[in-house]
């Protein structure tokens, strides 16, 4: 029924959302480990990436906020799976609830 492109898109679809979200997401474990809100993370990260020792401006230095690790695996399996999950199972309890 078509569950393997709605795995395979669900997979991309957790893959892109993971790159999206990284940002963001490493600001705010910046934020809980500093105890602060997000511009002063926002603060933090900057200096610790994106200016050398010496101040000078490092721009390839927002690389390092990205820290994959397990995470993009994990929702790329985690979106592959729920995606058909879901459709199966509402094709499957679709005629209980007298819609179809």
């Amino acid at each position: 029924a078509g569950y393997t492109t709605l795995a395979l898109n669900g997979a991309k679809g957790g893959a892109t959302k993971y790159l999206c979200l990284q940002y963001l997401n490493y600001a705010r474990w910046t934020s809980q480990q500093f105890s602060c809100n997000l511009p002063r993370s926002l603060q933090i990260m900057t200096s610790l990436h994106l200016k050398s020792p010496s101040g000078r401006w490092t721009p390839l230095g927002f690389l390092k906020f990205w820290r994959p690790a397990v995470t993009l695996l994990n929702e790329t399996v985690h979106w592959g799976i729920k995606v058909p999950l879901a459709m199966a199972l509402y094709q499957e309890l679709r005629p209980l609830g007298g819609h179809g």
